[in-house]
């Protein structure tokens, strides 16, 4: 694969172009809106926050060879998002078009320089950073690697003639790997939870989406987070979402209205979910992955007050299972205080008749000896 990194001044221009005519498709990112205008508005947010930052723009083409094989949209954001997180953008707002109007396949990264904490985004030897993922990426996902190309861009025959927005800095050769290579997205998780209101029908359901992703943005929620956990986890922002990664393996992916745990026991895994989805403010809760996860999970968020919604038929009776154990449960926390406090009575009277019997009987009621006397 190939990579060329242009660096801009300004978004609107970018995501002009990357939506002109039909050929743009949305394939990740971690932004909601829908229009370049809207998009725009948003990248202006993050980049509000560094005013003296000239070229904030980071665009990213990227291209497989065209003997290559067919790769999935969900390939191609995968392999977008190793760019994103090894060149440092995890924090920063990032999208992904996919383009159909050329003989190979390519996919355009558009990155801002102003991650969410206001700091600037180091592009040091980021062409170099570059190719030394994408080598591991066509290891990978079984693509020809650069030397197989013969160390050249494929040519293109496009069918709309591009351009870029600014020159393209010079290449240089790999000498180390970067961080975070080998982080992939989008794996199936053993324990997962959602949120039922993101699968309302026609527009409830997609704008509970598009503010529970925007939402994770925030620093107050990651406040909340390090409420509940402190400094045990690292945050990233990727095109999907948001990872916590906690003591390797243990890790913890949110979408917004989706998040998934692994490399946790279903115990441990059950009580951080619920966490987050008080944190989140949700109100119900639904759960897939292993049966032992699922009931540990819907008896977890019972007890912290969150409606459990069956994510599929089969579910139903184990909702009303857990329900009357978590009813047996709390009758019985409720009866345990008034039992505790018949046995203190019980016990203390019994001490106080030992004591009775064990004290010396009065000088009166000892009994008399010696010759009758009347």
């Amino acid at each position: 694969m190939i990579a060329k990194i242009v660096k801009g001044k300004g978004f609107r221009g970018a995501l002009n172009y990357l939506f002109r005519g039909d050929r743009a498709t949305v394939i990740g990112g971690n932004l909601s809106g829908k229009t370049p205008r809207e998009l725009a508005a948003e990248f202006g947010q993050f980049r509000k926050l560094r005013p003296g930052l000239t070229k904030a723009v980071v665009h990213i083409p990227l291209s497989a060879h065209p003997d290559d094989r067919p790769l999935t949209d969900r390939e191609m954001a995968e392999i977008a998002d190793r760019i994103t997180q090894g060149l440092g953008y995890g924090d920063s707002p990032c999208l992904f078009v996919r383009h159909n109007d050329t003989d190979h396949q390519h996919v355009h990264l558009l990155l801002c320089r102003v991650d969410r904490h206001g700091k600037a985004v180091s592009d040091s030897n980021d062409f170099r950073k570059a190719e030394v993922i994408l080598r591991q990426v066509e290891i990978d996902y079984q693509l020809k690697s650069l030397a197989q190309q013969g160390g050249k861009a494929p040519k293109k025959k496009k069918k709309n003639q591009e351009e870029d927005m600014n020159t393209p800095e010079t290449n240089s050769n790999p000498t180390e790997m970067p961080e975070h290579i080998g982080q992939e997205s989008g794996q199936d998780d053993a324990f997962t939870m959602n949120s039922p209101e993101a699968f309302k029908p026609g527009n409830a359901g997609t704008k509970f989406k598009r503010e529970a992703r925007r939402n994770i943005l925030t620093p107050d929620y990651e406040q909340r987070l390090r409420s509940l956990w402190g400094d045990s986890f690292r945050p990233f922002h990727h095109g999907n979402g948001l990872v916590l990664y906690f003591d390797k393996p243990k890790q913890i992916r949110d979408d917004g209205s989706r998040v998934s745990a692994k490399g946790m026991d279903h115990k441990e895994a059950a009580q951080k979910l619920v966490a987050i989805a008080q944190a989140k403010g949700w109100k119900g809760v639904s759960f897939t992955g292993e049966q032992a996860f699922v009931k540990e999970a819907m008896r977890q968020a019972m007890l912290a007050g969150l409606e459990v919604v069956a994510s599929d038929i089969s579910q139903a009776a184990l909702i009303d299972e857990v329900k009357a154990e978590v009813a047996a449960s709390q009758l019985t926390a409720r009866m345990e205080p008034s039992s505790s406090s018949l046995l203190q009575r019980l016990h203390e009277r019994r001490q106080k008749l030992e004591q009775a019997h064990s004290e010396p009987a009065h000088q009166s009621d000892r009994p008399r000896h010696g010759p009758y006397t009347s």
